[in-house]
């Protein structure tokens, strides 16, 4: 594993975000959220979505429609609910293996793949439109620093 702490990954990550995501459009975000304060995640949402996170993992940001379909990113892992069916996977070594299409405003929601340091794949979802930066720019930066 890298040397740096989550606290640092979480700090990296979110200025990640901060550049590629246009502030005047972050109120229009309609189920993406990122977490410069991530006790707000914990207070809001862990509970309500059934994660533990471990140590001092922190989350970065979020893609939650419903109680049944969300996807969650933290220093350490993406966890991933899709139809009810919980996934989670170490982001160590992870790989972007399919971004979706990025393009298609036809719903407002898409799903990227990752592939894991074993091989296997997992879909996560995230928010069309210029929403779709927290994510993919959370996901990227994430994948960068713990290489």
């Amino acid at each position: 594993m890298p040397n740096k702490t989550d606290a640092s990954i979480h700090n990296i990550c979110i200025a990640a975000i901060r550049r590629h995501t246009i502030p005047e459009a972050i109120p229009e975000f309609q189920f993406t959220s990122f977490y410069p304060t991530p006790a707000h995640f914990a207070d809001e949402f862990s509970n309500k979505l059934n994660i533990t996170l471990h140590n001092e993992e922190l989350c970065i940001c979020a893609t939650i429609v419903d109680a049944q379909n969300w996807s969650v990113l933290t220093t350490q892992r993406m966890i991933t609910c899709i139809d009810g069916k919980q996934q989670e996977g170490n982001m160590w070594e992870a790989k972007w293996s399919d971004q979706g299409k990025l393009k298609d405003f036809r719903k407002p929601i898409n799903q990227g793949k990752i592939t894991f340091k074993d091989g296997s794949e997992m879909p996560f979802i995230y928010e069309n439109g210029k929403a779709s930066m927290v994510m993919i720019y959370g996901v990227k930066t994430l994948m960068q620093v713990l290489r």
